[in-house]
């Protein structure tokens, strides 16, 4: 337990101590006995080691919490009342599918109810013959009634079945190597004849921008086959990159046979990278994945496993990830087996999830969005973003600086020296030497969170210095080292990626590095966006849209005080601090009055409590349950839409934005109250937050294609959630203003205007609007 509360498990979300693996965890717990004997013995370990568990104090602890099982549970119970038990099946499968336990399914129920669901599947689905039916649940209604236009109306809802509905046609994994120039041209030939083939590349880094290749798995019709090109392994036969670019470039390039794959993205990646084209993206299984079910696990071996029980894409033969070898040093039988294994997974699942993507109504969502999204998002990896890495090298020496100065205030104030990044030390500083008053207690201590700092700070000296230094700490960290270091690698020009499965609500994330979320209300933040820079006789275009989340909830509620004001450009802010406080039309609106309506706003949006308003403007509890209660009293709109959306997701189990996307929010249901109100907040948001980041991923494909077909002299490089950022020719930046804001505004058709700010500067820091 206390040696994977600091090494942790990737694969259970456990955190561990970052930095920390096996064998040292192994060593700290015998030197010292315990998890929390070594955290608390971290200023005695030598090296970087013992700022690894300061700093991760916290995800070791709750590690630990993760880990821990619960063995003070009473149970009346011994192994042995439990053998030999008759199961009442007519009660057991009904339980077992509700609970997805498939092994016992396929244990108790017999040939007689699979023989069931068989008739019951094609009869459903009677040209589906090469499939059988593997659960007893259906979608109701006629599958094709549920596909979606995009016209701004709230999707039908269609009683989506989470449970594997379609088993993969069960085929011999037929795996070959193919490393001759007859051998190729015979397996582009079954290609050509077959028209689609599932693609998986191994290439000689993870980085998909820097890589060359090393093999080439292609499957057609099931058979998969192994290209062996760029192996260090001098004793297997290969082909030289030039003889597989000549076999099948023709074939990769060729729009009319689909590709197939999971995590198409990084094949256009590798493929672009070095000078070549792979077109016809039609299906990329891990995208079907996420908008089938975006909580579950979308990589190919997970896949495998769940729908065909077959192994796939296992990478343990590459090492430990401290000790990963490449693919190029790996033995190349075993990178064989493992391409064609999950190229043969890839195209086995598309089958299964192509039938599954139209059941539940997400063609439009798949096809017409995820998909054109990817090649757009590949196109704006490969470009990058220009980092001024002097203006870099220059504030991260001012920041250290700044670190300093803080950091002489803070050991002043305390009378001593001590390590402001360990929770234990400054909690003793602050609450014993001190005398600060404690806010809040947990099960280690007393708290040195944000929330307890921002409290005390509005009082006393010490703690607003403490949230000083953490906030440069933090932008030099989790900033400015990092994209020096990728500016070490890259050179001046970095490449983000974005990741296009990850979140529940249908956001991108951007990660290696992560240019989402540099700050940008704080001063030091807006100061170091300047280090990103376009080209010469080139400057930056930015498009953000203006309260997007709150006029989508304006369409999808209905409420027509929202929707008047919103139609009439009024400020919503000033709009609704009118409507909850009662300010007499033509007097202006206090500011604080103002801030207190934003945050209401933005907090119905996101499904905050009362608890959590009165934190965040600092009043009282009950005069924050009376702002919520007054809005809703006002909008009546809104509160009859947040009290359906919650029923409606109860019954149903998930939500659904304006295109159709699925969240399915189990905790509703859940028997632990404050789950259950996590669920609730989940239910409102994510037709909300879903529907925003939907409607900016349709404006990024429409200017996508505009910027294809003509000659804009420009190139979209990021998307900040509701912002687009794009790097053009001086003199053409007011053409290309007048499209994206074009573009942006009519991606899709509500109730109330879709408006956009559109700015522009020489650099990320100096945005002007125009």
């Amino acid at each position: 337990l206390d040696v994977f509360s600091l090494m942790g498990d990737a694969s259970d979300n456990v955190p561990g101590v970052k930095g920390i693996g096996e064998k040292t965890a192994v060593k700290l717990i015998k030197e010292f006995g315990s998890l929390e004997k070594t955290l608390d013995n971290a200023s005695s370990v030598k090296g970087n080691t013992g700022k690894l568990l300061e700093q991760g104090r916290q995800d070791a602890l709750k590690s630990k919490e993760l880990i821990r099982l619960k063995d003070d549970v009473a149970i009346n119970y011994s192994l042995e009342s439990f053998k030999n038990v008759d199961i009442p099946v007519d009660k057991a499968i009904p339980f077992f599918e509700k609970y997805e336990f498939k092994s016992l399914i396929d244990k108790y129920s017999g040939a007689a109810f699979e023989e069931k669901q068989s008739q019951m599947h094609h009869r459903r689905h009677p040209e589906l013959t090469r499939f059988v039916a593997s659960s007893s649940k259906s979608v109701i209604g006629d599958p094709g009634s549920a596909v979606l236009g995009f016209n701004g109306e709230m999707p039908k809802q269609v009683r989506h079945d989470t449970s594997p509905k379609h088993s993969i046609e069960v085929r011999e994994f037929k795996s070959a190597v193919i490393d001759t120039k007859e051998k190729m041209a015979a397996v582009a030939a079954a290609i050509e004849k077959s028209g689609k083939v599932a693609v998986k590349t191994l290439g000689s880094s993870p980085d998909s921008l820097k890589s060359n290749v090393v093999g080439v798995s292609l499957c057609t019709e099931g058979e998969s086959y192994y290209i062996p090109i760029g192996h260090n392994e001098l004793t297997q036969a290969q082909v030289s990159f030039d003889d597989f670019k000549d076999a099948f470039a023709q074939i990769l390039a060729n729009e009319k046979i689909k590709k197939i794959g999971h995590d198409l993205k990084t094949e256009r990646n590798i493929y672009r990278s070095l000078g070549m084209d792979i077109c016809g993206l039609y299906f990329d299984v891990m995208l079907a994945s996420y908008c089938l079910d975006p909580s579950k696990p979308h990589d190919i071996t997970y896949m495998a496993k769940e729908y065909m029980d077959f192994e796939a894409g296992d990478e343990s033969f590459l090492g430990k990830a401290s000790k990963r070898i490449s693919f190029a040093d790996a033995p190349s039988q075993e990178c064989a087996k493992y391409a064609n294994s999950a190229a043969f997974a890839a195209y086995s699942v598309y089958e299964k999830f192509e039938i599954e993507i139209k059941e539940n109504g997400l063609e439009k969502l798949f096809y017409e969005i995820e998909m054109p999204l990817l090649e757009v998002l590949s196109g704006m990896e490969l470009a990058g973003i220009k980092v001024d890495t002097e203006f870099l090298r220059s504030f991260g020496a001012k920041i250290t600086a700044e670190m300093k100065t803080v950091e002489i205030k803070i050991y002043a104030q305390a009378d001593k020296e001590f390590n402001i990044n360990s929770p234990k030390q400054l909690a003793s500083v602050m609450f014993e030497k001190l005398n600060l008053p404690a806010v809040k207690k947990t099960k280690t201590g007393y708290s040195t969170d944000e929330e307890v700092l921002t409290e005390l700070s509005a009082s006393y000296e010490f703690p607003a210095e403490i949230l000083k230094y953490r906030e440069l700490q933090k932008l030099k960290s989790t900033y400015i080292d990092p994209i020096s270091s990728y500016c070490a690698y890259y050179g001046d020009r970095i490449h983000t990626i974005f990741n296009q499965a990850v979140t529940t609500t249908g956001r991108l994330s951007s990660t290696d590095p992560n240019l989402q979320n540099i700050p940008i209300k704080s001063a030091h933040g807006r100061e170091f966006r300047k280090a990103f820079v376009p080209e010469k006789e080139h400057i930056y275009v930015s498009a953000d849209y203006s309260q997007i989340d709150l006029r989508v909830l304006a369409h999808i509620s209905g409420d027509e005080k929202l929707i008047e004001a919103f139609k009439a450009g009024e400020d919503i802010h000033a709009s609704t601090a009118r409507e909850v406080f009662g300010v007499e039309k033509g007097k202006s609106v206090p500011d604080e009055l103002r801030s207190a309506a934003k945050a209401i706003n933005f907090g119905i949006v996101y499904g905050i409590s009362p608890f959590g308003l009165s934190r965040q403007l600092n009043i009282q509890l009950g005069q924050a349950k009376e702002y919520i209660d007054g809005y809703l009293a006002k909008y009546a709109g809104v509160k009859k839409w947040m009290h359906k959306i919650v029923e409606d997701a109860k019954k149903d189990g998930f939500v659904q934005t304006l295109t159709g996307r699925i969240r399915y929010i189990p905790e509703l249901s859940a028997p632990n109250a404050q789950a259950r109100a996590g669920g609730e907040r989940m239910a409102l948001n994510t037709p909300v937050q879903g529907s925003s980041a939907d409607i900016i991923k349709m404006a990024m494909i429409n200017i996508g294609s505009e910027l294809n077909e003509k000659d804009y002299g420009a190139t979209m490089i990021l998307q900040v959630h509701d912002d687009l950022l794009f790097e053009v020719s001086a003199d053409k930046a007011d053409n290309l203003s007048e499209m994206i804001k074009d573009k942006m505004e009519n991606a899709l058709k509500l109730e109330v205007p879709l408006i956009v700010d559109v700015k522009q500067g020489k650099n990320w820091g100096e945005m002007k609007r125009q």
